[in-house]
């Protein structure tokens, strides 16, 4: 049985995740100084703002491609590094 997930589902989903991610910020810096530079929570946590005023700003609609590219790049934009790349490209690829 499949089940289908709508524009607002999506929309509090990424609340969610987005309102949880700065608290890893410590944390995520942490594992990436062991083979990194130690930033990616930084970068994480520009990301997560700009999700959450993405959200805030953009109501899902009709077009939850549209919306999801629009999250990729809002967190690319704010967070503009390999992790943003990733991210931008995973939600874009999702749409």
């Amino acid at each position: 049985m499949s089940e289908l997930v709508d524009g607002a589902q999506i929309a509090a989903a990424v609340e969610r995740v987005a309102a949880r991610l700065p608290e890893l910020r410590d944390e995520l810096n942490q594992l990436d100084a062991a083979m990194g530079d130690g930033d990616l929570g930084i970068t994480v946590a520009k990301g997560a703002v700009a999700l959450q005023e993405y959200t805030a700003a953009n109501p899902p609609g009709d077009d939850l491609g549209k919306y999801l590219a629009g999250l990729g790049m809002a967190f690319n934009k704010a967070a503009s590094s390999t992790m943003g790349a990733l991210t931008a490209t995973a939600l874009m690829r999702a749409g």
